[in-house]
């Protein structure tokens, strides 16, 4: 038996989607869950079609169709028995700005990376901020503010041109990718910021950081090391399209390679593999290259080393064995992606400027 969760957190109008009976949302309408078992099939349309049929033979109110709206929108999908997934919106309207507050009433303008802290604090790359999201979804601005690093002739050291990923060490510091005159930026909890290298770098695009404190970069196709001494060595050098990488607690290091539809795979000693993907775009679960994927852009790794890999509207999720299925379906619009250590993983929606959050819930 699978089951299907949807949680409504957000305001629907007439611009996001018609009410299920024909008419259109023109207000806000209540928060609410809609939770419906179904079996022999994985597919969302199949299911809602069932799922309206039902609440129409109970004549459900209009509040309980704006959440099967809600559910069309945003489905979530348990891959194993008696797994349940529940997708909602922790924080932004989905219109673009800066402002802080909880929940719908923050906003952001261009999302990049994400990182979680071991409070459950989210950190993100907001246009020349870094904004702190709270367990409650409370928004505020941690660092950066109006652009730029160098505006006008002069140099801001405390502000930000073009953060694009970030990372967190095991003390709470914070590491910003800034694309711009490549250099990696230092952010204490306190919210100091300073410059910790901002050389040998060429168009670098994605930061991971290890229990050692070794921060990896990626830029073209390798992947650099750098030392807490500020040491730089190539860790892996290969033709990768690479849109995300992430390191377990032993040490290894794996890739979203988004060119070649696969998931990469790179030992401590620089050893590297493909996980999953046969290099054929496609949505197909399986095991190894059995498996496709469709431009895989992010990853996050859970503590007993499950990956999970936004591909292009789904989450898949990729046990250490290879093992690859589809966790979520229709997740829009994501970019980076992140776990806390309750399990509950964080998506970036790009276009939509908000944080999603998907909670799995286990027996």
């Amino acid at each position: 038996m699978r089951v299907m969760v949807c949680k409504a957190v957000e305001e629907y109008d007439s611009r996001v989607m018609p009410i299920l009976s024909g008419r259109r949302l023109t207000q806000p309408y209540p928060t609410g869950v809609l939770q419906m078992s179904y079996e022999n099939s994985t597919r969302k349309q199949s299911f809602l079609s069932q799922a309206v049929r039902a609440m129409k033979s109970i004549k459900a109110g209009t509040a309980v169709l704006a959440v099967l709206a809600a559910c069309a929108s945003y489905p979530a999908l348990a891959q194993d028995d008696g797994e349940t997934v529940i997708v909602s919106t922790l924080a932004g309207s989905g219109k673009q700005g800066f402002a802080d507050g909880k929940g719908s009433a923050a906003r952001f303008s261009y999302l990049g990376g994400i990182a979680v802290d071991a409070e459950g604090n989210l950190y993100v790359t907001d246009n020349s901020r870094i904004r702190k999201i709270t367990p409650e979804g409370e928004v505020s601005t941690f660092a950066g503010g109006e652009c730029c690093y160098y505006d006008r002739g002069r140099i801001n050291p405390a502000r930000f041109t073009d953060p694009i990923d970030i990372a967190i060490d095991a003390t709470g510091n914070l590491y910003v990718l800034d694309q711009w005159k490549p250099k990696i930026r230092k952010v204490t909890p306190e919210g100091k910021v300073s410059i910790f290298v901002d050389d040998g770098f060429n168009d670098p695009n994605r930061i991971a950081i290890d229990a050692e404190g070794n921060l990896y970069v990626s830029e073209g196709g390798r992947i650099r090391k750098i030392t807490p001494e500020k040491k730089f060595s190539t860790f892996v050098s290969a033709n990768y399209g690479i849109a995300a990488i992430a390191i377990d607690a032993a040490g290894n290091l794996y890739v979203s390679d988004y060119d070649n539809h696969r998931i990469r795979k790179v030992t401590p000693d620089g050893k590297a593999s493909t996980l999953a993907g046969s290099g054929k775009e496609g949505f197909v679960d399986g095991k190894g290259s059995a498996a496709r994927f469709n431009y895989p852009a992010g990853n996050a790794i859970d503590a007993v080393g499950n990956l999970y890999v936004p591909d292009n509207g789904r989450i898949r999720k990729i046990t250490p064995e290879g093992n690859v299925t589809t966790l979520a379906g229709n997740v829009k619009n994501h970019g980076s992606i992140a776990i806390d250590a309750e399990g509950n993983l964080y998506v970036v929606d790009t276009q939509n400027p908000r944080i999603r959050k998907i909670v799995i819930q286990r027996p």
